[in-house]
C-alpha cells in the first residue's frame, strides 16, 4: 500500500512511515540503509551547478530513502514523493509497486551505486555521506555546498554570521533560519532563499549567488512573499543588495 506525499516548497520533506521490523526471512545488504540521489542531479551538484540551473530535472526521481530496520521505501521528485513496502527479492535487489501499478526494481551495485529500474528505463543513483542519512539529507547536502559556514559581513568584518547544514541561521538580525528553494510551483525557478524567524513567523524571500567565497544576497519586492509572480521573479539578482557575505577560512 502507497501514500502519495506532496513535498513542500523549498525542499522540505514531510514522511510519516512505520518503522515496523522485517517480517521477511530474507534481508537486504546493510548499505541499501542510506541516502541516495540521482547520479546526474548528484554529479551537477558537484561540478557547481545550483538548484535553478538544475530545475528541468524536478520531474525526475531525484532522492530514495530507506529508514533503517523497516521494509519501507521512500522515493520521488523534487516535486512529490511515495512511500511503499518493498519485496526482498535478494541480498542486492528489492522490488515495489510505483503508483500506476508498474513494478520497478532496485539493484544495489558493487561501486556503492543503485539501478532504478523501471520498464522502459533504468537511472543511476549515488549514496551521499552517512552524515545525510536523514529523511532530508537533500536539503542538508544543498546547503552543505553552497552556504553552509561562517561568513563577515563586508561593512561589518567583526560580526560572524553562521548558517548551518540544518537550517539554523545566526548573526543577521530579525532571523534565525533559513531554506533554499530547490523548486518553484507555477512560475520560473530562480535561486532564491528564504530567511525566516521562527518565532515569530516573520520571512522574506531573496535571491542567492555565489562566487567564490562570496555570498550575494539581493531583495526582492514581492507583493505577496507566499506566491511570486514571475515578473517579479525575473528581476532576481537586479534589486538591493541586502549583504555582502565573505567566507571565512
Amino acid at each position: 500500500m502507497y501514500t502519495k506525499i506532496k513535498v513542500l516548497l523549498f525542499g522540505i520533506l514531510i514522511i510519516t512511515y512505520p518503522l515496523n521490523a522485517q517480517s521477511d526471512t530474507k534481508s537486504i545488504a546493510n548499505s541499501f540503509y542510506n541516502f541516495w540521489l540521482s547520479s546526474e542531479y548528484y554529479n551537477g551538484i558537484i561540478r557547481g551547478k545550483t538548484p535553478f540551473e538544475l530545475a528541468p530535472m524536478k520531474i525526475s526521481p531525484i532522492q530514495i530513502f530507506f529508514p533503517k530496520g523497516s521494509n519501507v521505501i521512500f522515493w520521488g521528485s523534487l516535486q512529490e514523493g511515495m512511500t511503499g513496502k518493498f519485496t526482498i527479492i535478494d541480498s542486492l535487489s528489492i522490488e515495489f509497486t510505483l503508483y500506476n501499478s508498474e513494478k520497478a526494481r532496485i539493484e544495489k551495485a558493487a561501486d556503492n551505486k543503485l539501478s532504478l529500474i523501471f520498464q522502459h528505463d533504468t537511472m543511476s543513483f549515488v549514496s551521499l555521506p552517512p552524515k545525510y542519512y536523514m529523511k532530508d539529507g537533500l536539503t542538508s547536502f544543498i546547503n552543505d555546498n553552497f552556504v553552509t559556514g561562517t561568513y563577515s559581513q563586508e561593512s561589518l568584518s567583526d560580526k560572524i554570521i553562521e548558517f548551518t547544514q540544518n537550517g539554523d541561521l545566526h548573526g543577521i538580525d530579525n532571523f534565525n533560519h533559513f531554506s533554499i528553494s530547490l523548486w518553484g510551483i507555477g512560475t520560473p525557478e530562480f535561486d532564491t532563499i528564504i530567511l525566516r524567524n521562527s518565532n515569530t513567523g516573520y520571512y522574506r524571500r531573496y535571491c542567492w549567488e555565489r562566487d567564490g567565497d562570496i555570498l550575494l544576497l539581493y531583495e526582492l519586492d514581492l507583493v505577496n512573499q507566499d506566491n511570486p509572480t514571475p515578473d517579479e521573479l525575473s528581476k532576481c539578482k537586479t534589486g538591493k543588495l541586502f549583504c555582502k557575505l565573505k567566507r571565512n577560512k
